[in-house]
């Protein structure tokens, strides 16, 4: 029971970071892709989202927070289309602050 509650803070935290990097960093930063890289910050982010979605919720065989489209925008091997990481950072901001409530 303690090492569940220990995991489940965890994922909290982590959750808490990145929304709180999405908000404190400039849009320039977390769109740009560095040189040799694939992806930026924001996509990075949408896969931490994603990957805990599918590890917790969907391997489990219970339903996810997320939307399929979320999902298939920040798989393996997604890439950093300008359009579905505007929408992000705009639209999903709102299911983001959700993810952070949830229980797990």
């Amino acid at each position: 029971m303690f090492i569940e509650r220990f995991e489940c803070e965890i994922l909290r935290a982590s959750r808490m970071r990145l929304y709180q990097l999405m908000e404190t960093t400039n849009s320039e930063i977390l769109f740009k892709i560095p040189e040799g890289f694939n992806n930026n910050i924001t996509w990075q982010i949408g896969h931490c989202i994603t990957s805990q979605q599918r590890h917790m919720y969907m391997r489990s065989g219970l339903p996810m927070h997320i939307t399929k489209e979320f999902m298939e925008s920040f798989k393996i091997g997604s890439d950093s289309e300008i359009e579905k990481l505007i929408s992000f950072k705009n639209v999903d901001k709102a299911n983001y602050e959700l993810l952070l409530n949830e229980k797990v």
